[in-house]
């Protein structure tokens, strides 16, 4: 057996390797690979010596260890010894965490990402799942996540144990590790809390527009514009109208001009855009979002319209750079940021869901209905109360009005 061509003779390529089977103590092995570097050599295409492999019984071949006489495709040693390794690694880490803090775990030079952490549970015995749990929750505690987001890696670890089908690892039912996640939850409470996120409100909005249309805009303030009043008026969430990665673009699931229909050419009055994908459609059936001029400075209709005369047809994503690349999330957030700065507003309390917030704090103080709001903001639950920030004024207002009731 050799890296060589495919299982009759030579042939087809898998990426950069090849393969070659021939009898046992016979010379068709070597003569395949003498033939397929001649081949490479005359089409250009050369191959580093040291890296054939064989003939011998037991190749690697794609990561993993071929062997003809044992009929067998396993492992290589030295991976099964780094996969062993890894609770092993994670337990000291925690221990020198445990013992002497942070900076030691740091000198060690542990470094362990959550991923692998992950895979590193996936292969561990549901007798000792607890153990491991422990460390993984002191590893997640030592990278700086939060209470809430160690809950929501530990609802993973749930689900991969729930497939594995060795039961289901209920935090509830699981005394100890209640405790813990209790402890961390109380002394990070201890701690400074980040600022809290607000809201981008219409006030704050018209700053924007202030910042971005003063003078003669440029292509990408106008863009950047039209994708904040979209954003506030369609209640959408940052990541929906922009793209993860610059080269990370899918028709199929991100805008494009195409997902754009204004009712009217001439005198518009309404966009719709089609959202082929959300958080909460994992199914992708889609949904049709509605928005209205408004005949106000920050209208997000006649934002829209101004931008796409200056974009046009272009293929790719619906708001793009001057330059041809996509607004990513990253971007979109620190574009805002860096107008609210230029406003003179601190910008680090708000973030990609602000606009999304703003609306319905927005719409809830002037008097617009639950039910409304809900439905505005495509939410299927009752979380939508959690974006709405109740003004100060507004709660201490209600002192008077309950002193009216005598």
């Amino acid at each position: 057996m050799d890296h060589g061509a495919d299982r009759s003779n030579m042939g087809e390529t898998l990426r950069d390797d090849y393969i070659t089977i021939g009898s046992p103590g016979s010379q068709v092995c070597a003569k395949n690979v003498s033939a397929m570097l001649v081949a490479c050599a005359e089409a250009n295409m050369p191959i580093e010596p040291e890296k054939n492999e064989g003939p011998s019984t037991t190749i690697s071949f794609l990561g993993l260890e071929l062997d003809s006489m044992k009929m067998e495709v396993r492992l290589p040693q030295d991976k099964l010894i780094r996969l062993r390794a890894g609770p092993q690694k994670v337990g000291r880490a925690c221990g020198l965490l445990h013992r002497t803090g942070p900076s030691t775990v740091d000198q060690e030079n542990i470094q362990i990402s959550r991923k692998t952490l992950l895979v590193i549970l996936f292969h561990t015995p549901h007798s000792t799942i607890i153990k491991t749990l422990f460390r993984y929750v002191a590893s997640l505690v030592n990278d700086g996540l939060r209470h809430s987001s160690i809950k929501g890696y530990l609802a993973a670890v749930r689900q991969i144990s729930i497939r594995q089908e060795e039961g289901d690892p209920h935090i509830s039912q699981m005394a100890k590790l209640e405790l813990v996640l209790h402890g961390v939850k109380r002394v990070q409470a201890l701690e400074q809390a980040p600022p809290k996120r607000q809201p981008i409100t219409i006030e704050l909005l018209d700053k924007l527009r202030g910042v971005w249309l003063a003078g003669t805009p440029t292509w990408n303030e106008q863009m950047l514009w039209a994708a904040s009043s979209l954003c506030f008026f369609g209640f959408f969430r940052s990541g929906e109208l922009t793209v993860p990665s610059d080269h990370r673009f899918d028709q199929s699931c991100h805008l494009s001009t195409a997902d754009i229909t204004l009712d009217s050419y001439r005198n518009p009055t309404m966009l719709k855009i089609r959202l082929k994908a959300s958080k909460t459609d994992p199914f992708r059936v889609g949904v049709d979002v509605f928005v209205g001029r408004t005949n106000s400075p920050t209208c997000p209709v006649t934002a829209m319209v101004d931008f796409m005369l200056i974009r046009g047809a272009r293929p790719g994503p619906l708001f793009m750079f001057s330059d041809g690349k996509p607004l990513t999330r990253s971007k979109f957030i620190e574009g805002v940021r860096k107008a609210l700065d230029r406003a003179g507003v601190d910008s680090r309390p708000f973030s990609g869901h602000s606009f999304r917030s703003g609306a319905a704090t927005t719409d809830a103080k002037r008097g617009m209905g639950d039910a409304t709001i809900k439905l505005l903001g495509r939410w299927k639950s009752n979380t939508y109360q959690l974006y709405i920030k109740t003004p100060r004024e507004q709660l201490a207002a209600a002192s008077h009005t309950l002193a009216q009731g005598r």
